[in-house]
């Protein structure tokens, strides 16, 4: 997983969204992304960086911070 702190690149998709590693490799996804965040990353080009601030240890999921 992910450690708290590390940075993500998020990019919208046709599904919602999805964060990739520094290494572009594809490490999540939300299918039901805040509306607010999603036309924030469309409005600048498609995609942002996060930062990871909680994983959830049970579920592996996330809590990501968008810049």
């Amino acid at each position: 997983g992910l450690p708290t702190g590390e940075e993500v690149l998020l990019r919208a998709t046709p599904n919602g969204l999805a964060a990739y590693s520094k290494q572009n490799v594809p490490v999540g996804e939300c299918k039901s992304p805040p509306a607010d965040i999603l036309k924030a990353l469309k409005n600048s080009g498609g995609a942002g960086w996060g930062k990871v601030i909680k994983v959830h240890e049970l579920s592996q999921n996330a809590d990501v911070e968008v810049h």
